[in-house]
């Protein structure tokens, strides 16, 4: 299970480069490292299931936080090209995506926050604000988690993907419903790129 992480707050503009590969060293390629490191233990015995602990935000993002939903997004892309590759070996993968937990994610010892702010963003600041009260109310209980994970570890056909938290629910299918409404919006223009 490679459950590594911590938050990022801010716009592109607002953060410094070292910050961002900072983050994504921990949040994607120490998951891809514990990964890799463990796949020769699972092919050899044929089996096994890899847990990868990414965020709702990684397929819904919010304001202010492009470069943490980035992050996320490359482990739940890794997670769904990885199970595609050890299938055939017996090894099983899923990559839980959850919501707001009651975990300490918001307060400043797991979430880094731009030094200097740009003002023109009215939209972030608000988002900011709010994720900032809802902390310790989050509607996700950690222990509860815990016990799923022991479930969808023992689970001999789990999921790929499992959005946890009621909320990560909501926003993953009202994404989907979007995503398939743009789809069709622009079939016609997106088909015309086609040799005839």
């Amino acid at each position: 299970m490679n459950s590594a992480g911590y938050g990022m707050e801010g716009t592109v503009g607002e953060m410094e480069e070292d910050k961002m590969r900072a983050i994504f060293e921990v949040n994607v390629f120490a998951t891809i490292n514990v990964t890799k490191h463990a796949l020769p233990y699972l092919r050899k015995q044929r089996s096994g299931h890899v847990i990868n602990i990414a965020s709702v935000a990684g397929f819904v993002g919010a304001p202010g936080w492009s470069i943490y939903s980035a992050t996320k997004s490359a482990v739940i892309a890794f997670s769904e090209v990885l199970a595609l590759d050890v299938e055939e070996l017996g090894i099983k993968v899923t990559v839980v995506a959850p919501s707001g937990f009651r975990t300490g994610f918001l307060t400043k010892g797991s979430l880094e926050k731009a030094e200097s702010r740009i003002g023109d963003y009215q939209a972030i600041s608000k988002t900011q604000s709010r994720y900032a009260a809802m902390d310790g109310k989050q509607a996700g209980d950690p222990e509860k988690a815990a016990a799923l994970f022991i479930q969808l570890g023992e689970n001999p056909e789990p999921p790929l993907h499992l959005w946890l938290g009621s909320n990560a629910v909501d926003r993953a299918r009202e994404k989907i419903d979007w995503l398939g409404r743009e789809l069709e919006q622009w079939r016609e223009l997106s088909a015309s790129a086609d040799f005839k």
